[in-house]
């Protein structure tokens, strides 16, 4: 992911990297990615009541098309 990131950065696009980002070490992770490319970078945190990400959640693994791997655990 931070790989690909970069590469885009370095490519001129900007770039959304969606992650929960709990951990100080992906935090910065991204922020070394943006540096090397000069780039700014921004997080934010999105937020939602327990019971509507238990229904997202429900829905994505239903559809089984969602190449993300955060699920109820994750959260």
């Amino acid at each position: 992911m931070y790989a690909a990131a970069g590469a885009a950065l370095a490519a001129g696009s900007a770039v959304i990297v969606d992650g929960t980002f709990m951990r100080r070490r992906d935090r910065d992770a991204a922020r070394q990615v943006a540096a090397a490319a000069g780039a700014p970078i921004a997080f934010i945190e999105c937020r939602a009541d327990a019971d509507e990400i238990r229904r997202r959640l429900a829905e994505r693994t239903a559809r089984r098309d969602d190449p993300s791997d955060a699920d109820w655990d994750v959260y």
